[in-house]
């Protein structure tokens, strides 16, 4: 009886101490939180400098810098996104910015001219 008391008490311990790790990794890896957001949501990011720029928030805005060829983008068209390459279709069309949809898991999304590619037809 006493050899199971002590496996079951070694087996306990064992099992405490991996959840202590397992707690203190999981904490560290709460830290990088702001990494991976700032590295896969990109494009809420530029939704923000969108924001900005139609409530003249921000003078300097990056709209300017885009290829002046997404002007005559009409819906329908397709364009690239420069985060990632990700080929979309412009639903409508405004003055800074485009209403693309990403795919069938995105959905639709306002992006700045300055945030997508021409595409060459």
């Amino acid at each position: 009886m006493e050899k199971y008391i002590v496996f079951v008490s070694v087996i306990a311990l064992i099992w405490g101490i991996l959840n202590i790790i397992l707690f203190f990794k999981i904490w560290g890896m709460t830290d990088d939180v702001r990494k991976l957001t700032n590295k896969f949501c990109v494009t809420s990011d530029n939704e923000s400098k969108v924001s900005n720029s139609i409530t003249g928030n921000n003078q300097n805005s990056e709209d300017a810098d885009y290829d002046r060829r997404l002007d005559n983008v009409k819906s329908g068209d397709s364009v690239r996104r420069k985060s990632d390459g990700k080929i979309m279709e412009v639903d409508s069309v405004e003055e800074k910015r485009l209403f693309c949809k990403g795919g069938s898991l995105e959905g639709y999304k306002w992006y700045p001219k300055s945030s997508v590619e021409y595409l060459d037809k």
